[in-house]
């Protein structure tokens, strides 16, 4: 199986992601690390630490943004499962295989829960989860969180990650995902999510907002869903929305 880390600027946290990866209890993994045109020193870590592992691969290519590492990142590797780790997070040892047995029973995806950390590793909070999944709660908000175990065939199957988006990147693809088949939810912390003021979707916020509205809409018309469009009712919470039927709606409604 797969390990991908796409890291841009993670100088300060890429050797104990990395590090995570490799402390795995299963044993049969390769690591994929594809430096995304990093401009601080992540590239030298990468070099200095792991360019001679047997068991990490370590690309390099100009700023192409998170959905063009990850495909770059993923390609570089062979297994049949893939699992994501950001070059800023932490996996617990044995989240590989909790969720490759999870896997086994005929989903494409499953995954874990996560706690939240800030800059120096100190625990925030036990972060959050929907504790069972469903294809029409993943459409509100974006349920699957880290850690998550995909399919190779699925992933490839819908086109991998969107290099159009710069954002919301995740939401999409596990939307996607999840129209090919099955998700499995375990309910066990096996993933550290760093907190940093300077992450893609926390420092594009609106532009987050408007991704997450157009790949939520996109994932309506692919499922047939054509007159049904996204309403949000109260502007000071936009990520808050119901699903509005336009064969009922009239202009005095509107």
């Amino acid at each position: 199986m797969t390990i991908y880390i796409p890291a841009y600027n993670v100088e300060e946290y890429i050797e104990e992601a990395v590090d995570s990866a490799l402390a795995q209890t299963y044993e049969n993994i390769e690591i994929c690390v594809h430096n995304d045109g990093s401009t601080d020193g992540t590239m030298a870590v990468l070099n200095r630490r792991y360019r001679r592992h047997p068991k990490i691969n370590v690309g390099h290519a100009p700023n192409s943004g998170i959905s063009g590492a990850s495909n770059q990142a993923i390609r570089a590797g062979s297994g049949e499962l893939v699992l994501q780790l950001d070059g800023d997070d932490v996996l617990e040892p044995n989240a590989v295989e909790v969720l490759v047995e999870a896997i086994r029973h005929g989903h494409v995806c499953a995954y874990g829960n996560f706690r939240r950390i800030d800059p120096e590793g100190t625990l925030i909070d036990e972060g959050w989860e929907e504790p069972h999944y469903s294809r029409e709660r993943l459409l509100r908000s974006m349920i699957v969180h880290h850690p998550r175990l995909f399919r190779r065939d699925a992933w490839e199957a819908v086109g991998g990650h969107d290099e159009n988006l710069t954002n919301a990147v995740d939401y999409d693809l596990f939307l996607k995902l999840s129209e090919v088949g099955t998700m499995h939810h375990v309910r066990q912390t096996l993933y550290s999510y760093r907190i940093l003021e300077t992450s893609t979707s926390r420092a594009k916020s609106a532009q987050q907002t408007s991704n997450t509205h157009r790949v939520v809409q996109a994932a309506l018309e692919r499922q047939g869903l054509n007159n049904f469009a996204l309403h949000v009712q109260n502007p000071d919470y936009p990520r808050r929305f119901v699903f509005v039927d336009n064969r009922f709606v009239t202009d005095e409604s509107q």
